[in-house]
């Protein structure tokens, strides 16, 4: 895993923090692996000790299966000689001392113990041994005092010993590892100018644009040079080249590639820059790999990262799917109509002698009370049967239009709900790896080219390689050409994109519409690359370590990723949202116009037939303004929801034919085709 990710390069280092472990020079696959590495393990065991060696002979010959494991056994080996030896030493100086041991039986599993067990510890701490590995002494606690260790450096096949450590001393250099700056290794940053330094020097910096690493400012076109970018990577390169001293230019690469070998030893991109000599150093989210490594250095890593998928972040309810057919203002539009008409229709069937009946010589009744009316206008909304028929002109016409109004929005809500059913309908969901390879719906890939795309090439790992063939079978379709095509994608639904975990970070924070899916995989790094043999690279170097070991690197990365440009994702998913389906208030607003004229022209008939009906009788200033005083009054009591009233003269006689052709116990009510009204 450490090679696919190119950590095995001569930047790396790894310490082996078990004691006395051996370097991988006995294990010719890891040997290989660990060619370029330097590797460093502590060793207590001295294995050119001449008894040692006899000690090995004697038992390859009698007992041959002890030193089958190689190193790993001979440690054993020596640990149980010098064990054995302690115990018989504190056995000896016991029965010196007139100690006598009388063993009891004790068992493992109860609280017993040996009563004589205090003097034989007591014995065993005073025991001073010379072993196979090294001076034994034992301190309060019965705890080894291990006062002398050897440090090995593996390195290319060869192992040395670098350093002796010591309780009193600690590390003890054979030769000095460290330059007046104190970086380990290299040659160092020199504070003189010569060659082999940076300072006073103007270099041509190759990179590329990749948000939020290095981004053009708002206004770039009006600005020049350097001023022209901003990001991560734009502002860590202004604090390396103020601390080494030297000057830079910025230059967009010419092809927008990060660089992959076309042919053996020929690179495009930025690798390809550097190789031409155009460009003194290539700075961008470039990953270090083995195939690259062998055509340009590296520095050390400024960011490590691995391969995350981004995939359409999933719905946690479905509540908003029966109101996302509309906007939120359609929906504000219709419950206003309703309430409206509602109120309208009251009044007018109030208002209509037509609609009112009389169940007693003194009082009149009607059905057009607002829950009625509620009832009526939710019945044709939903496209219901209503038994209840309007018999004055105004009520028919108002329930026409009302009819018409609910025949057009009922078949606009059905028809866009339909499709965003038909579209989401048993789209699975991704926690994890194993889910993608086991689905065949939601589709997914790398870039073109780059790191991510030969990563799941080259990968052994049998996951990884389910995951390329899922990959290969897609064709040209499983691959885009840049993060902005990818998110797209993503966002529209069925495809996932694997790609670099900073990068999957930085969307994350901006557009709350995606997620990363699963565990980070694989472990690499960004660094800055430099031609083959470049002498900068030490010093260039040491500026990273010390930016990271300062922590100015983590902070300038909380501030381009999650502060600047950031959103606050809300955690609880809303109870209505928009779709790409969703209708808007502006293709419905005609139906909404047609209701509207035909309620208009339903106050008109209402009014022109109570007007005429009451100046028929009496054309006296009196009598017009009872008519506005009788309208203010069933306003009153549509309002207050009353049924009956007590008829005037006029009404009386209206209602005299009404009242005979229906029973004074007959109350129509009004129902739909599988319900009684209320």
């Amino acid at each position: 895993m450490a090679l696919e990710a190119g950590l095995v390069t001569e930047l790396h280092s790894y310490l082996l923090v078990s004691l006395d472990a051996h370097v991988p020079g006995s294990r010719p696959a890891l040997r290989q692996a660990m060619a370029e590495a330097r590797v460093y393990s502590f060793r207590m065991l001295e294995l050119d000790n001449d008894d040692f060696i006899l000690l090995g002979r004697r038992l390859v010959r009698y007992h041959p299966d002890l030193t089958a494991g190689g190193r790993e056994k001979q440690t054993q080996m020596a640990l149980v000689h010098d064990a054995v030896h302690v115990f018989a030493a504190a056995l000896h100086n016991l029965s010196i001392s007139g100690g006598n041991l009388e063993p009891n039986p004790v068992e493992c599993d109860t609280a017993t113990f040996l009563n004589d067990g205090q003097q034989l510890l007591d014995a065993l701490k005073s025991v001073s041994y010379e072993g196979f590995t090294g001076e034994i002494n034992f301190d309060e606690d019965g705890e080894r005092e291990v006062d002398d260790l050897r440090l090995f450096e593996w390195y290319r096949g060869r192992s040395e010993q670098v350093a002796t450590w010591s309780a009193e001393k600690g590390l003890d250099f054979v030769h000095d590892p460290y330059d007046d700056d104190g970086v380990p290794g290299g040659e160092g940053i020199d504070d003189s100018i010569d060659e082999n330094s940076l300072e006073n020097r103007t270099v041509i910096v190759t990179t590329i644009l990749s948000p939020p690493f290095v981004m053009l400012k708002e206004g770039a076109e009006n600005l020049e040079g350097n001023d022209r970018f901003e990001g991560f990577c734009v502002t860590m390169i202004e604090k390396v080249a103020r601390l080494l001293g030297f000057h830079y230019r910025l230059n967009i690469v010419a092809d927008g590639r990060f660089g992959v070998e076309q042919e053996p030893g020929r690179w495009n991109g930025m690798i390809g820059e550097l190789q031409s000599g155009r460009a003194d150093m290539a700075l961008a989210p470039l990953t270090m790999t083995s195939r690259r490594s062998n055509a340009v250095d590296f520095t050390a890593p400024f960011m490590t990262l691995g391969i995350g998928l981004l995939n359409a972040r999933a719905d946690e309810t479905v509540a908003h799917t029966f109101l996302s057919p509309f906007s939120a203002a359609l929906w504000c539009a219709v419950v206003a109509t309703v309430l409206a008409s509602m109120l309208l229709l009251s009044l007018v069937g109030r208002m209509s002698p037509l609609e009112w009946r009389r169940i007693t010589d003194s009082r009149l009744d009607t059905d057009y009370t607002l829950g009625n009316c509620f009832w009526m206008l939710f019945s044709g909304l939903t496209l219901q049967r209503v038994t209840l028929t309007p018999k004055a002109p105004s009520t028919v016409v108002a329930m026409v239009s009302w009819w018409l109004f609910s025949l057009v929005v009922m078949v606009a809500y059905a028809s866009v709900l339909g499709e965003f059913i038909i579209r989401y309908r048993d789209r699975p969901t991704l926690d994890s790896l194993d889910d993608l390879l086991r689905q065949k719906e939601i589709k997914y890939g790398t870039l073109r080219q780059g790191s991510t795309h030969d990563f799941f090439k080259r990968s052994t790992f049998p996951q990884y390689m389910k995951l390329w063939q899922g990959i290969q079978s897609q064709g040209d379709e499983a691959f885009v050409d840049s993060y902005a095509e990818g998110l797209e994608r993503v966002m529209g639904g069925s495809y996932a994109l694997f790609m670099d975990s900073p990068a999957l970070e930085y969307l994350e924070s901006r557009y709350c519409e995606v997620e990363q899916v699963g565990e980070v995989i694989g472990s690499s790094g960004y660094a800055i690359a430099l031609p083959k043999g470049s002498a900068f690279r030490s010093e260039l170097s040491a500026a990273i370590i010390r930016l990271k070991s300062e922590g100015t690197l983590q902070l300038l990365r909380q501030h381009w990723w999650h502060e600047h440009g950031a959103v606050n994702c809300p955690r609880e998913q809303p109870v209505y949202r928009p779709t790409p389906f969703t209708v808007r208030f502006g293709r419905l607003s005609l139906v909404f116009v047609f209701l509207l004229l035909g309620l208009v022209i339903t106050m008109l008939v209402m009014l022109f037939i109570f007007v005429r009906g009451h100046a028929r009788k009496n054309l006296s200033a009196e009598s017009m303004s009872a008519v506005w005083t009788t309208l203010v009054d069933e306003l009153r009591a549509a309002m207050l929801c009353r049924k009956e009233k007590k008829p005037s003269k006029e009404e009386g006689d209206e209602a005299k034919d009404q009242a005979a052709a229906t029973p004074a116990t007959e109350l129509p009510t009004i129902t739909t085709s599988n319900d009684t009204a209320p």
